[in-house]
């Protein structure tokens, strides 16, 4: 009898924790996220091709159903565009509409997510389409200024948005916006080595391959404290000593890289500094536990604070080859004769990418964002609302 009693007790607390569970889910206690199924098409190779690597592993990562894929013919590249994936990407012929619009409908996506302006998909095919806006504001209107009205939803890496809503204007509410930083994959800490400077030379702008610039840099590569990577095509890094060639695309080799020196040089472009656009050098060396040397970007210095060495380089750009020289090195000095202290500083950093600025983080934001704007889309769109990082 007490059997059978003890028996029904315990399926009664059973049936009493269910009903908890599921009407905690009803009411928003314990909400199901949910998941979505994702395109991400990869424009080039270079920082926003393995950005789609990336984006498609961290999709993953937080259950979603993700698959990028790009144009074989689009490049006409000299080195081959090395995946790391786990399956193959898909592999289209040529890029058009109509190409795009067969990838769309094999796939049945809830939604795209595009590096490039210009892989868009037709409003017809009623899937939403966001666009990261990776440079400027005004370089992406003058540039691609048509095509970004193409686009459902807007992601952007420019903290200023002056320009962009002088280009839309009244029809601004149209397009859900959140910010978006070029960051990678979430990574457990652990202290690494301080032993020599990394620096990636994919140096695409006229300030970072000025002589100043090239100055510094050789002076460096003196010291016998420092690993260049990057393409074959910069005639300038080939000569250098610390030259090591180019990381694949791949969405873990940098990290290895960063590692293996365990300390980054962050170094801005002219666009990035005046248009309040930020480089992904500073959550790659903060994911991979690195001590980080920067210029000064006002997104850096208020997000990462003291964590981060910091050069007297700003927008004026005042420094000369050889002052730039001398305060790397001196950071240099700082971080071998006081170990301690550095490994703290990258701890931190660290701490920071991981509570704000996680690729996996930013597409949970994301998917927040699609919910409340798309989930009858193309049906009158309220309460719109931008998804901030604080």
């Amino acid at each position: 009898m007490r059997a059978i009693k003890n028996y029904l007790l315990g399926k009664r607390f059973f049936i009493l924790l269910f009903l908890l569970v599921k009407s905690s889910s009803i009411f928003g206690l314990n909400p199901v996220k949910p998941k979505y199924k994702v395109l991400f098409p990869i424009p080039y190779t270079g920082g926003e091709g393995d950005m789609g690597v990336r984006l498609e592993i961290a999709a993953r990562n937080i259950g979603w159903t993700a698959q990028s894929y790009f144009f074989r013919n689009e490049w006409h590249w000299k080195r081959k565009f090395d995946f790391y994936r786990i399956s193959e990407p898909f592999k289209y012929e040529s890029k058009n509409l109509l190409t795009i619009c067969n990838v769309v409908q094999d796939f049945q996506p809830d939604f795209i997510v595009s590096l490039f302006p210009k892989l868009y998909t037709p409003k017809s095919l009623k899937i939403p389409h966001y666009l990261a806006l990776t440079r400027s504001h005004k370089y992406n209107i003058q540039h691609y200024g048509k095509m970004i009205r193409h686009f459902q939803g807007l992601l952007c890496v420019p903290q200023d948005h002056t320009y962009l809503y002088e280009f839309l204007q009244e029809k601004i509410d149209q397009y859900p916006m959140m910010d978006w930083v070029p960051t990678v994959l979430k990574t457990k800490y652990e202290p690494i080595e301080a032993k020599r400077l990394f620096y990636c030379g994919v140096n695409w702008d006229p300030l970072r391959t000025s002589p100043d610039y090239l100055r510094c840099v050789k002076l460096l590569d003196q010291t016998g404290l420092m690993g260049v990577y990057g393409p074959t095509d910069n005639q300038e890094f080939l000569r250098l000593d610390s030259y090591k060639g180019v990381l694949p695309y791949d969405g873990i080799s940098l990290t290895r890289a960063l590692q293996n020196c365990g300390i980054s040089l962050i170094l801005h472009s002219q666009e990035h500094l005046e248009g309040g656009v930020i480089t992904g050098r500073i959550f790659e060396a903060a994911a991979a536990g690195c001590v980080i040397i920067s210029d000064r970007h006002e997104f850096v210095e208020k997000e990462f604070g003291d964590t981060i060495l910091y050069l007297d380089i700003d927008k004026d750009h005042k420094l000369t080859g050889e002052k730039m020289f001398e305060q790397i090195y001196a950071h240099l000095m700082w971080i071998f004769a006081h170990p301690k202290e550095a490994e703290e500083k990258a701890r931190k950093a660290h701490e920071i990418f991981d509570a704000k600025f996680t690729l996996e983080g930013q597409l949970e934001r994301l998917g927040e964002l699609h919910q409340k704007n798309f989930q009858n889309y193309f049906s009158d769109i309220t309460n719109q609302r931008e998804i901030k990082f604080n």
